[in-house]
């Protein structure tokens, strides 16, 4: 991951914000999440919407329904 896909994943997450949709990643890697961390991304959206597995990822989607 570069800036630059940073800033485009802070664009996604500011629209879903807007409409009042929960974003939930699963599977990131160690460098784009070191990165996302550093810049705050990881903080703004949330430590519990960081799902190791996709099925971590439907159940956190699930319980926020």
């Amino acid at each position: 991951m570069d800036v630059s896909a940073l800033r485009k994943l802070e664009e996604v997450f500011k629209a879903c914000k807007r409409k009042s949709i929960t974003l939930i990643f699963s599977h990131v890697t160690e460098q784009p999440r070191k990165m996302m961390e550093k810049a705050g991304f990881a903080a703004d959206v949330g430590e519990d919407n960081f799902c190791e597995h996709i099925d971590d990822a439907l159940k956190r989607a699930g319980d926020l329904q």
